[in-house]
């Protein structure tokens, strides 16, 4: 009911506001929108429950090669979004007509239209809250439910509309030990399973029995690690760091140049898409160009294609596809491999494996070296088996070593690993990545 009312409600805005506009002038109406249960739990017991049903629409104005934005709230009520339009649209002509020519802004076509619906298999509040609880008891569980439908919508003065609905939930946790050591965990998914949460909650709780025995400290060196897949999440959201666009690479500060001009290599075992098939995010960007369904970025570790915008586009004289403006990965997928969960341990033999990363940065970024944290349960392991947590650890490290020579195996299962971020608004997608094995990796603390 949700995602229908706001079609129509957010339609009807559309036409009306593209009637306020003069001969010369273009809009573009870019919507957010969600209806989003926030369930903080503490202790295994809710502490903090509310709804956020909220929306929000980005203007896009243009007029003889000069543009603007503004953004305005988006209630569903017409009459006062209305107001807040017509206000924004008068704000956007006059700041418009005091701007220089901009010789690169992207006009306003009509790039077609395209609805996707992607409902989720997911309990009413209470009955997915009790199945949760219900997995938890006992436990010093703690973490954060977020569920529900979310709306990303796009129309122009040129007569496109592109739709795109997506009702998922994500949990994401933290369990302790009575001296605060912590395992971290998430599940997120559009059906929801109380027995795979529940299998996720075992595993936790059984990493968690390792915190009995005392912490040991690693000295730094190299060591063969295996990254869970939350931590190569952490990896490929730093190549949204510039390291796949194509404006980066012109400008000098793309740390995969040595890559793109094929001085360096990964290995070909790691393949990363630009998969919009995962359903997690629209094809459409905020201009409403749609991307193919899948974007090959590295194939068999040779770089196969930039993410190009168009302003970058007519800036260079490159083909465009379809990238957002910032040329961030939306929707990445890392092709698995052959490494079977059972199997992890075994082949790690002697070394460190690894949860959760964080403090994630470009510590050399013609070397796409990356420098980080180790964190939450990672553990030294020795002929297979966990020894004993260790100690926050340093890396230095560049991704030529990490996804390139010292690549050893990917599992063979992968996750969807959410993008949390709730500021103003909750987001969408996420990575959709495996396990990593690493024969050598440099920790430097």
């Amino acid at each position: 009911m949700f995602v229908m009312i706001k079609k129509r409600s957010f339609t009807k805005l559309g036409m009306a506001a593209f009637n306020l506009l003069k001969s010369d002038e273009e809009l573009t109406l870019s919507l957010s929108a969600e209806s989003t249960l926030f369930a903080r739990i503490n202790k295994a017991n809710i502490r903090q429950i509310t709804n956020a049903d909220q929306g929000s629409i980005v203007l896009s104005f243009s007029k003889d090669s000069r543009a603007v934005r503004s953004i305005i709230s988006f209630s569903g009520d017409f009459e006062n979004d209305y107001k807040r339009m017509e206000s924004a649209i008068l704000q956007c002509r006059h700041d418009c007509a005091i701007l220089p020519q901009d010789p690169y802004v992207t006009p306003i076509v009509n790039n077609g239209s395209m609805i996707e619906d992607h409902p989720g298999k997911i309990p009413n509040h209470a009955e997915l809250l009790e199945s949760l609880l219900g997995s938890v008891q006992g436990i010093d569980f703690s973490g954060l439910l977020t569920t529900g439908p979310v709306v990303r919508s796009n129309m122009n003065s040129k007569g496109q509309f592109h739709w795109f609905s997506n009702e998922s939930f994500y949990v994401d946790f933290s369990i302790y030990t009575p001296n605060q050591k912590a395992v971290k965990g998430i599940y997120s998914e559009s059906e929801w399973s109380e027995k795979i949460f529940k299998e996720k909650i075992n595993e936790s709780t059984s990493q968690l029995k390792i915190f009995e025995k005392p912490e040991m400290k690693i000295e730094k060196g190299k060591y063969r690690t295996y990254f869970a897949p939350a931590a190569v999440g952490a990896f490929v959201d730093m190549m949204s760091w510039n390291a796949v666009s194509a404006s980066a690479l012109k400008q000098g500060n793309c740390p995969f140049k040595k890559l793109h001009d094929e001085d360096m290599t990964l290995s070909p075992l790691f393949s990363l898409t630009e998969d919009f098939s995962l359903g997690l995010v629209p094809r459409f960007n905020g201009l409403g160009e749609v991307s193919e369904e899948r974007i090959p970025i590295i194939t068999n570790g040779k770089l196969t294609n930039l993410l190009t915008s168009t302003r970058t586009s007519k800036e260079y004289d490159m083909p465009a596809n379809g990238a957002s403006e910032g040329e961030q990965l939306r929707s990445p997928s890392i092709a698995p491999g052959g490494l079977k969960k059972e199997d992890i341990l075994k082949q790690l033999d002697t070394g460190i494996y690894v949860s959760n990363l964080h403090y994630l940065n470009w510590s050399d970024l013609p070397a796409a070296r990356i420098t980080g944290m180790t964190r939450y349960a990672c553990f030294w392991v020795e002929n297979g088996d966990i020894i004993s947590p260790i100690k926050d650890m340093r890396f230095d490290e560049t991704l030529y070593n990490c996804f390139g020579n010292e690549l050893e195996a990917l599992t063979d299962f992968c996750e969807i690993i959410p993008n949390t971020s709730t500021y103003d608004e909750r987001e969408i997608g996420g990575n959709y990545v495996p396990g990593v094995l690493v024969n050598s990796f440099t920790y430097t603390l």
